[in-house]
């Protein structure tokens, strides 16, 4: 997920946790409790199916609010 500006979201997101990292491309990521993240292409609106998924040199886990990832 990657932005151009400060990122933001509703609730129930946590402000606090939201942020961004500078990629060794340039560009700038969306972090949530200090962790990345990433849009699945093949999911739909409301839709996770890459949860707890051992991919691309590690497990993909969908975050909660809190910034914990969702139970398995």
């Amino acid at each position: 997920m990657l932005t151009k500006g400060n990122p933001h979201g509703g609730k129930p997101l946590r402000r606090g946790l939201l942020g961004t990292t500078r990629r060794s491309d340039g560009a700038t990521q969306v972090t949530y409790a200090g962790h990345p993240l990433y849009f699945y292409a093949h999911e739909g609106k409301r839709q996770v199916l890459c949860h707890n998924v051992d991919e691309f040199g590690g497990t993909w886990l969908a975050v909660q609010p809190n910034g914990a990832p969702a139970p398995h």
